[in-house]
């Protein structure tokens, strides 16, 4: 299938009987899957859409491409001077790179300059067979076919402003969006651009970007006008940027907006550090009669602890190493990123050997919490390198025992893999996640309950982290010899 789309969208050969059916084959795949995963409404998985700007060209017509100067642009959705680029060069220059839409697939930019109209039926009324045919043998009774928003996103030389543009591509859609409604689907308008352009906007504070978003809305509603609300869901999200996303807006400050969308369900982002809170914006509004939230269950994923004050560093590596170390150890640093350091406002070490001290020295001034006992013997010859520990500037916060962080972060000592060993409990809403350092190497060995520290952590029955596994996992108590 990916072969296929790539040699159609990028003037290649392609055998059109052998990819239908594979098309249809693979329709039928995912969509018995999503009935055995227990989903009640489901989709054909866009299986014949590789992104916005292929399935666009292939269903408007009236416009033409135009290769930029430098070939053909890499896809993706990370805008390199947007407002999260620009809080996290580094982080951003890395990401293009090594950008991981280097091989998708890639179509030209395109320019409107004739009148618009929609040449897509045939594609449209094939990937409605395929769907209500997988439906149909795998048992679901109800489903949803993905159209793009009404309002285009490619540059116009055709229309004299852009109302008229927008209107007139809003005419064209209206016809795929009658077609979906016309067959028994639901119709879910896919409209990222409402909320993901934000990071690109910085011209703009808040109060203008939601005059911004009222003006499409009063687009989007009109070519929504007559259909029937309580068959469209409206999706928007933040794009799949992986990246800290500290520009990402709020849904409080959207939501209001995003409800007088013509639609009956609304579909957005909600799984990941940046929203997953978000659930508790639901509490505070009155739901309109009639009108369903779709908060996203998946989406990306992130190994930092975001908290509301700030950002928490749990052990900090090697950010070098000593020649006694190279010989002994072979060890691979690791430099932190400038943007990572500049926004910890607190650290916490499991234990101070050197592999989990050996950056604290770009923290001067920063709290670094430890246990008492672990700072005192981390002072003794022999145990660690003495000057990861005790650096100008260090400022190590001592505990006896167990200890709230912050709101939500706790700390419990582990002894074991040494004396004065802590491990790290954040409170979730998905619930308890223990970050365990080396209180084992394996969950094997942690599931022995060898140590004081190991049985501790099978007490809590957690889901946990362990400094030296690829994934977390929550432990099991088996017995050496079991």
């Amino acid at each position: 299938m990916l072969a296929a789309l790539h040699a159609r969208f990028e003037g290649g050969r392609v055998d059109e009987a052998a990819y239908e059916k594979a098309l249809a084959r693979n329709v039928r795949e995912i969509v018995r899957k999503q009935v055995e995963a227990g989903i009640d409404v489901v989709s054909d998985g866009e299986c014949s859409k590789p992104s916005f700007m292929a399935y666009r060209a292939e269903r408007i017509g009236g416009f033409e491409p135009r290769i930029p100067k430098g070939g053909m642009p890499a896809p993706g959705p990370v805008d390199p001077d947007g407002r999260d680029a620009t809080m996290f060069p580094e982080y951003y220059r890395n990401v293009q790179e090594h950008s991981p839409f280097a091989k998708t697939v890639r179509v030209a930019p395109r320019v409107c300059v004739a009148p618009i109209r929609y040449v897509g039926e045939k594609f449209l009324q094939r990937d409605l067979a395929n769907l209500r045919q997988a439906m149909s043998e795998a048992g679901a009774e109800e489903g949803f076919m993905p159209s793009a928003s009404p309002i285009p996103g490619d540059a116009n030389e055709h229309y004299r402003s852009e109302a008229e543009y927008f209107e007139a591509h809003g005419e064209a859609m209206r016809e795929e969006y009658r077609a979906i409604l016309d067959t028994g689907l639901y119709l879910q308008i896919d409209d990222p651009r409402m909320v993901s352009s934000w990071d690109s906007r910085k011209d703009m504070d808040l109060a203008q970007y939601r005059a911004w978003m009222q003006g499409r809305i009063e687009h989007l509603n009109h070519a929504l006008r007559g259909f029937p609300e309580e068959r469209i869901r409206y999706h928007t999200c933040y794009g799949v940027n992986f990246g800290p996303r500290l520009s990402d807006l709020q849904l409080e400050q959207v939501l209001d907006l995003i409800l007088t969308i013509r639609a009956g369900a609304y579909s957005f982002e909600a799984a990941n550090p940046r929203h997953d809170h978000e659930w508790r914006v639901a509490q505070k509004l009155e739901l309109p009669e009639g009108k369903m939230l779709i908060p996203g269950a998946v989406t990306h994923s992130n190994v930092t602890i975001e908290h509301p004050e700030g950002l928490v560093l749990v052990d900090t590596g090697m950010i070098d190493s000593l020649p006694e170390l190279d010989e002994a150890w072979k060890p691979e640093p690791h430099r932190l990123p400038d943007e990572l350091v500049s926004r910890v406002v607190a650290v916490v070490n499991t234990h101070l050997h050197f592999d989990h001290c050996g950056g604290n020295r770009v923290f001067p001034g920063i709290p670094i919490h430890v246990q008492a006992r672990e700072l005192a013997d981390a002072r003794n010859p022999d145990y660690t390198v003495q000057a990861w520990v005790d650096f100008d500037g260090a400022t190590y916060v001592e505990h006896e025992g167990e200890a709230e962080l912050l709101p939500g972060i706790r700390l419990l000592p582990t002894p074991g893999h040494t004396d004065g060993h802590q491990s790290v409990l954040v409170d979730t809403d998905d619930g308890l996640v223990v970050l365990g350092g080396d209180v084992a190497y394996t969950f094997r060995e942690l599931g022995t309950g060898a140590t004081e520290g190991q049985r501790r952590v099978l007490e809590l029955g957690a889901l946990t982290w362990l400094a030296h596994a690829e994934r977390p996992a929550i432990p099991d108590h088996r017995p050496a010899g079991s």
